[in-house]
């Protein structure tokens, strides 16, 4: 499956990917924002890509005109989420490289996403969530319409041996198609 507007497209990652996804991710201000620690190697970009990023929910998001990648996002079903509670919810994670915060590319790729996830897959709820101190990510769920759902106060982040404030949203169908 690939969703796409006039700047960007998301699309399935592919091993060749993992060159471009090092050079974003071995970046500190990236994965620590997200629960997870910056990318070693190439080999672990890779690794990544081939046992994470190799399901049906996960994308590559990609500029339209030279094809450079983003970031990526993802859409996990019930079996991979921690906060979807039915088969008719889903939980939407994304990140942006350092080099493309603050042109609008997250919120595009999670409205392609959730359009797609509402209008095809058709489900009814869609949970997001952000670590305390992550305006940005907090900035970009507002404005496509998320609510305050709860927040978890020690909520463990294993990658990174640690516990943190996970503040949680959700935005039903409902709302979604009211912004449409």
């Amino acid at each position: 499956m690939k969703l796409s507007n006039t700047r960007l497209y998301l699309r399935p990652w592919e091993d060749a990917d993992a060159p471009a996804l090092y050079q974003l991710a071995r970046n500190p201000e990236i994965g620590p924002r997200a629960g997870w620690p910056p990318h070693s190697s190439e080999a672990e970009s890779l690794e990544i890509i081939q046992n994470f990023f190799n399901n049906e929910g996960a994308f590559a998001i990609l500029a339209q005109d030279s094809h450079e990648l983003l970031g990526s996002i993802a859409l996990k079903d019930q079996e991979h989420s921690t906060l979807a509670q039915s088969p008719t919810e889903g939980e939407l994670g994304f990140w942006i490289g350092q080099p493309f915060w603050g042109h609008g590319y997250a919120g595009e790729a999670a409205s392609l996403l959730i359009d797609e996830a509402f209008n095809q897959r058709k489900l009814s709820t869609i949970w997001c969530a952000y670590f305390d101190g992550n305006a940005s990510s907090k900035r970009v769920q507002e404005k496509l319409g998320f609510h305050y759902a709860f927040t978890i106060p020690a909520s463990p982040v294993p990658m990174l041996q640690a516990f943190r404030t996970r503040h949680v949203n959700r935005l039903d169908q409902a709302d979604w198609q009211l912004r449409s």
